[in-house]
């Protein structure tokens, strides 16, 4: 019985409570682009329901000399959960730049980042533009992007 009682108080003690998942942004995708010479980080958040499969999401936009001053900015009210991104869209004129500092921080920050995350460059709109996009099927626009990237 002793064992049992400190067994569910170290449950209950232990993990994220409530407060600090209701303050977790679960991106599934990312766009980046170099906007006045700051980078522009545009996520897809995830906001799942339980009343509804198809989770809706919206889109959180941060700016930075870097990506990462770009990551703690859109930090800073919540906190980021960059695990489940799977595209990272880039813009034409960003890669033609050189991609080395997006990657350097990828590979710094593996812990956060997935290193099987798709990476697109986008010509003819901008990075945002399709995350805020709408779908036939009504999903978030990286994920349903995402899902098309792996049937072809």
């Amino acid at each position: 019985m002793r064992w049992t009682a400190a067994f569910l108080s170290l449950l209950l003690l232990s993990g994220c409570g409530w407060q600090e998942a209701e303050n977790l942004s679960v991106a599934t995708a990312a766009a980046v682009e170099t906007l006045d010479g700051e980078i522009a980080l545009t996520l897809e958040i995830a906001r799942p329901s339980a009343d509804n499969p198809i989770p809706s999401s919206e889109t959180l936009t941060a700016h930075g000399r870097t990506v990462k001053e770009a990551i703690e900015t859109a930090s800073s009210e919540r906190s980021l959960y960059l695990s489940h991104a799977d595209l990272l869209l880039i813009d034409e004129a960003t890669a033609q730049n050189g991609l080395s500092p997006l990657l350097d921080y990828a590979v710094e920050h593996s812990d956060r980042l997935r290193l099987g995350t798709r990476i697109c460059i986008v010509r003819g709109c901008t990075p945002p533009d399709i995350l805020n996009s709408e779908t036939t099927s009504g999903e978030p626009a990286g994920y349903a992007l995402s899902r098309s990237l792996d049937r072809a």
